[in-house]
């Protein structure tokens, strides 16, 4: 039976994993976006948190495995940098990589006498968040519906 090609998207993943593995770095966020060129955003993290060098270690690493993506696909350019001390959580994998982290929670009508939450973040998933409060133990369950935003929280200011 002949092997399956891998499509570009899964490859690239794929590609952008193993480089990160190899600096210590996990992928947070990857977002393509197409037009005259091909847009590689990249968001990552990494133990010790991460810095200008990093990122720069980072593209360079990524421009030298991703040779046959520009072959593939046509022009590209990359974009490393961290999350972001206050970045909006959208996609399934930005929570799962949120879980423990703090977060600021905007609802969308008044919870615990307020619409501007702060907690950790304890879990998520189709059905909503589960949420440990600032000076709370119990963790409150968010449905998705009650939810209009959630960023990190970079803490009191």
């Amino acid at each position: 039976m002949p092997r399956q090609r891998k499509s570009p998207k899964v490859r690239l993943r794929s590609d952008i994993r193993r480089v990160l593995r190899s600096h210590g770095a996990t992928l947070v966020c990857l977002d393509v976006r197409r037009g005259p060129y091909t847009l590689i955003r990249i968001a990552i993290d990494h133990p010790y948190g991460v810095d200008i060098r990093l990122c720069q270690n980072v593209t360079r690493a990524l421009q030298e495995r991703l040779a046959w993506f520009e072959q593939t696909i046509g022009p590209f350019q990359l974009e490393v940098s961290s999350p972001g001390i206050e970045r909006e959580l959208k996609k399934p994998r930005e929570f799962r990589w949120a879980i423990g982290r703090a977060v600021r929670v905007l609802c969308r009508e008044p919870i615990h006498g307020g619409t501007d939450l702060r907690g950790r973040l304890e879990h998520a998933d189709a059905g909503g968040i589960r949420l440990t409060l600032d000076h709370h133990t119990t963790p409150l369950f968010l449905p998705w519906s009650s939810v209009a935003k959630i960023k990190l929280d970079p803490g009191p200011a």
